[in-house]
């Protein structure tokens, strides 16, 4: 069978600025390229809502009462700032909208394109991929470095998150048995000093839906944040991509 590609050719964005952080010519927009788990875990909508404080933003229901968490870990190996690993925290939004029957169920296979992200924390495993990122989006960034290992193993994929006392996560999945070809543009939202902005970001990559063999929640304080928000260990969706391009930021502006 043959093994799908990036088409690279077909990724062209106008630079519109460079910024020189500590040495490192950092281009706006960005590439960032790597692997990733995207895990999308139903939780509490009532509780979720609390952290999104933007009116007229609210959390996607997948069922009564239940939205969903967006666990997103990625080992970036290319970067303006080098390599380095990145954990979010987000979940989809809905911008002023009246529709409240929950019908995400129907279309799991769209929820990516059909929605929009609120970004909740981001952790990272080095000062200047927070640095950089603050600077570069305006992101929420948690200031405490965590670190996050990916591992392979016969058919299987080993991702442990954790700082230097505590665990955030482990998982472990299947490899894809199937992949497919992702081209996506959504836009994220955020709050920074009670100003807030929204973001187009690109993805460009292989990915395949895969099955969790085995998920555990730590003890550290993001591992707290996620269990206090009713969290159900049965995932709604995982989504494992071998090879990935994110653009950010494409376009940047005031809500």
């Amino acid at each position: 069978m043959r093994e799908l590609k990036i088409d690279e050719k077909s990724i062209n964005y106008p630079v519109r600025d460079r910024i020189n952080l500590r040495g490192f010519n950092i281009d706006v927009p960005s590439l960032y390229r790597g692997k990733c788990l995207n895990m999308l875990l139903p939780v509490s909508t009532e509780k979720l809502a609390k952290h999104i404080n933007f009116d007229g933003l609210r959390p996607v229901e997948v069922f009564w009462g239940r939205s969903l968490l967006c666990i997103t870990l990625f080992d970036f190996l290319q970067s303006p700032v080098g390599p380095y690993t990145e954990l979010v925290l987000s979940t989809f939004v809905e911008r002023n909208s009246n529709f409240k029957i929950p019908l995400l169920s129907l279309i799991k296979d769209q929820v990516y394109n059909r929605f929009n992200l609120f970004i909740i924390d981001i952790a990272q495993n080095t000062e200047i991929a927070v640095e950089h990122g603050n600077l570069l989006t305006g992101y929420p960034h948690n200031p405490n470095l965590i670190n996050i290992k990916f591992e392979e193993e016969d058919d299987s994929i080993f991702i442990k998150s954790f700082d230097s006392k505590k665990h955030i996560l482990d998982v472990e999945i299947s490899k894809p048995k199937k992949e497919r070809i992702i081209k996506e543009s959504y836009i994220t939202y955020f709050s920074k000093n009670e100003v807030f902005y929204k973001i187009q970001m690109d993805i460009h990559g292989i990915a395949g839906n895969v099955a969790v063999n085995k998920l555990n929640l730590g003890n550290h304080e993001l591992a707290e944040f996620i269990k206090s928000l009713s969290v159900s260990r049965k995932p709604f969706q995982v989504r494992y991509s071998r090879d990935v391009i994110e653009i950010n930021p494409v376009l940047k502006e005031k809500v």
